[in-house]
């Protein structure tokens, strides 16, 4: 008898358990883990009418679901679809019982059925803590989500994503308004989720971005493909505003311009959705070149011998084929000097060194990563400075291609013997040259040298010089 009632009482808690499992109530809510696994869960029979997406109209099936914040309070960001692709409301509440617990600015309406939800940018979470969602959708159907802790990289300028022509696919759902930038610096009122991007400008000109493939979502309105972008350069923590724009992408597409800026301008780029839009879309950049990212590439540096300057470097990425040195003598036209080949890394960061053999007295060095399919980005730019040399009679323009042009200041009115030589001694020009006191500006016909390296010699009865030279074809 104590057996049957036993069993009795089990058959009578069984239902209560699965109807508890349904999502039909607050505190029947569908739990959503916040491990990035795709789930999918089946809508509730009950039904009520929208909260916020008035242009939802009547009564129609109403599910809830929960999920709870880690001990950082991670920003979740959720991946909604209805599978009938119907209009959906996401409501947030921050309880199921008593106050004011629903969150209208953290409630969202998907007009095609699927988007990105996050809680609004003003909203704090609290550590350890559950929170229900309502979703509404305009049918039975089935709802595929996707939870995860997002803590977006590129919400700082000096996580800035680097970007260069082959898209990425990206979203701000989770960005926070940016204290980097100002809203008139990027065509806004107000600024909401922005985002940072970075490139190099790869020939002088404009430079373009293209925001392609957009899905965006918000309240109650404007579920438009709206972004406001602006346009810096500078660094971090000292960004100097460009210009900006703002538009609607009518066909998923929004794109902005730069000013005509010089070849190597590092560029950064805000954006923000319209009105706080959670948006996701695709994102690269015309006539530019990435920026290396500190995963993959690090510790550059630049070392001095007495007669060498020493370049070093580590990269881990396995999707190269080279990298090309560059070097300048202002900070803006730079020459090749060399490259080196990438080696396989399989995953582990690899040192590498490069030897400037015939360094410059100022000189400016950068590198450029070539990848296997041609995708090039670019390193930040190293200054370095030699001590000037005994003897700072002569100099010269480097490289030289048809001529070499070079000045000798002089105490005196004198003549000076001038060569051309090769780094191992091979005459290849000489001569004589007429000094008056002063700066004596000349050149000489090289354009019969084979590229390379040389060093051109001058001496007279009171100074003697070498420097070193480049020629290229």
């Amino acid at each position: 008898m104590k057996k049957t009632k036993l069993y009795t009482i089990l058959l009578l808690c069984q239902p209560i358990w699965l109807i508890a499992q349904t999502g039909g109530s607050c505190g029947g809510a569908y739990p959503i883990a916040l491990d990035g696994v795709t789930r999918t869960f089946s809508t509730s029979s009950n039904t009520d009418e929208a909260m916020i997406c008035l242009n939802y109209p009547g009564n129609a099936p109403v599910t809830w679901f929960s999920f709870t914040t880690n001990a950082s309070a991670t920003m979740p960001l959720l991946d909604i679809a209805a599978a009938n692709n119907g209009n959906c409301e996401i409501a947030m509440y921050t309880g199921c019982n008593g106050g004011n617990i629903f969150q209208n600015a953290s409630s969202m309406c998907f007009d095609d059925g699927q988007g990105l939800w996050a809680p609004a940018h003003n909203f704090t979470l609290t550590p350890n803590t559950t929170y229900y969602l309502r979703i509404r959708t305009s049918a039975a159907t089935q709802l595929t989500i996707t939870g995860q802790n997002h803590t977006p990289t590129n919400n700082l300028c000096s996580g800035a994503t680097p970007v260069g022509s082959t898209p990425i696919n990206d979203n701000n759902a989770c960005n926070r308004p940016s204290s980097e930038v100002t809203p008139a610096q990027v065509c806004a009122y107000t600024i909401e989720n922005t985002a940072f991007y970075q490139f190099f400008v790869a020939s002088t000109g404009v430079a373009i971005i293209n925001i392609s493939n957009i899905a965006c979502d918000n309240g109650a309105y404007n579920n438009g493909g709206g972004f406001q972008i602006g346009f810096f350069t500078g660094s971090c923590g000292a960004l100097v505003p460009l210009s900006c724009t703002a538009g609607i992408g009518t066909n998923a597409f929004v794109q902005g311009t730069t000013p005509v800026l010089t070849a190597g301008t590092k560029v950064y780029v805000a954006i923000d959705g319209d009105a706080g839009s959670n948006c996701k879309y695709s994102f690269n950049a015309i006539n530019a070149f990435g920026v290396l990212a500190e995963g993959d590439f690090k510790n550059f540096s630049s070392w001095q011998t007495p007669s060498a300057n020493i370049l070093k470097w580590t990269s881990n990425s396995a999707k190269n084929t080279h990298f090309v040195i560059e070097r300048s003598t202002n900070g803006t036209d730079f020459t090749v000097i060399g490259q080196v080949a990438q080696a396989k890394s399989d995953g582990q960061f690899v040192n590498y060194k490069f030897q400037d053999d015939y360094p410059l007295q100022t000189c400016y060095y950068r590198i450029k990563q070539v990848g296997v399919d041609g995708e090039i980005a670019m390193s930040n730019t190293l200054r370095m400075e030699r001590k000037l040399e005994k003897s700072n009679k002569v100099k010269v323009i480097n490289p030289a291609r048809n001529e070499l042009f070079f000045q000798v200041s002089s105490d005196v009115n004198e003549i000076a013997d001038y060569t051309i030589v090769s780094p191992y001694g091979q005459s290849f020009a000489g001569g004589k040259l007429t000094l008056t006191k002063g700066i004596n500006k000349l050149s000489k016909a090289i354009a019969n040298l084979p590229a390379g390296h040389y060093v051109l010699n001058v001496s007279s009865k009171t100074f003697s010089q070498s420097l070193t030279f480049i020629k290229f074809n």
